[in-house]
């Protein structure tokens, strides 16, 4: 059966409440689409060859495992690498991809252009991992999209520009010296879950506050590639997620943030 593009594929899903927009400055400084799967793990590392000039050679990917003994003469901690994949870098800096045994990952850094190239990108690497890797399902979607946003003040009210923040008790000093946050939100009517991360970085510029607003938008998905046509679901999914994202963005932006991205 033919592949069906990603592009050609939408969901049924109502739209969410809040419309996303096009920001001629988009704050975003890197998008990642990711596909863990299962039934690659025979996956022949040394047999993988990608033929594109644009990349350099592979680095490999490790999974770390920390083991922590307990003796008689004290505490001993192990770590051990085991392949699970391997890492490519497009020569200019500007993608990355993961070819794992446990899934795909494909990255844009910097210079973001707009979803659809992305997503094209995305899908040709994609569709060449399948051929190589031969996963037996899908078990997690991700559209994961990291932004940075440099308030040109040193001295910021954190939540005039976003709404994912921290209440200090009043009888607190009303001052943070350091700033993380992290919340999961299901989003029912779209199917899926958001990670949403938000910290203070060091400004690349003294005269600004830097501000990380990174959102991933995810969900468990079992999609056969056995059987049926799998790029088509997840071609669907990856859309709606697509618009999950998007959603989450607007609402945890305000206004004054609308104005320094517009």
């Amino acid at each position: 059966m033919a592949e069906q593009s990603f592009g050609n594929a939408w969901s049924q899903s109502s739209p969410p409440p809040i419309r996303s927009r096009h920001y001629e400055k988009a704050p975003i400084i890197e998008a990642i689409i990711d596909i863990r799967c299962q039934g690659a793990e025979g996956l022949d590392l040394d047999g993988v060859e990608l033929d594109d000039p644009e990349f350099s050679p592979p680095e490999r990917a490790l999974n770390v495992i920390q083991s922590l003994n307990i003796t008689p003469e004290g505490f001993h901690s192990e770590a051990t690498g085991i392949p699970n994949g391997l890492i490519y870098r497009r020569q200019d800096g500007s993608r990355v991809m993961q070819v794992r045994r446990d899934g795909f990952g494909y990255s844009w850094v910097g210079s973001y252009d707009s979803w659809e190239p992305f997503r094209d990108e995305t899908e040709q690497r994609w569709l060449w991992y399948r051929e190589i890797a031969k996963p037996a399902r899908s078990i997690r979607l991700g559209v994961r999209y990291i932004n940075r946003l440099d308030i040109p003040q040193t001295s910021v009210e954190l939540k005039d520009y976003i709404r994912v923040g921290v209440d200090l008790p009043a009888y607190l000093p009303q001052m943070i010296g350091n700033y993380f946050v992290r919340v999961d939100v299901p989003l029912p009517d779209l199917g899926c879950s958001a990670a949403i991360t938000s910290l203070i970085v060091q400004p690349t510029n003294p005269e600004t506050t830097s501000v990380i607003l990174d959102i991933d938008a995810h969900e468990e998905s079992v999609i056969d590639f056995v059987e049926g046509d799998p790029s088509t679901q997840v071609a669907d999914r990856l859309e709606v997620l697509r618009t999950a994202k998007n959603y989450v963005f607007e609402a945890c932006i305000t206004d004054a943030t609308r104005g320094l991205i517009s």
